[in-house]
């Protein structure tokens, strides 16, 4: 059993998750950190990686590698309460 997750990270892993679903194609990473340091969601780009992970081993996003760049894609479109239960899970 992992730790609980914090309301700050839900809080993020909601804003990122918002940002890939509207973008259908996916977003590789250096493009993803950028916007969401742009809009002040994450300063540190481990922080997203660790996010991104979490949201992967839940199912919810997708990596691949693309032109050696991790891309990222939402699989599972969940409104943001179910969403929050399955990061919470």
């Amino acid at each position: 059993m992992g730790r609980r997750k914090s309301k700050l990270t839900i809080e993020r892993a909601k804003k990122i998750y918002q940002i890939l679903s509207e973008n259908k194609d996916g977003l590789a990473t250096p493009t993803l950190f950028n916007i969401v340091l742009k809009e002040g969601i994450i300063k540190e780009y481990s922080t997203l990686y660790q996010i991104l992970k979490m949201l992967k081993e839940k199912g919810i996003v997708e990596q691949r590698s693309e032109k050696g760049l991790a891309k990222w894609e939402v699989v599972k479109f969940v409104d943001l309460l179910t969403l929050e239960k399955i990061i919470t899970s």
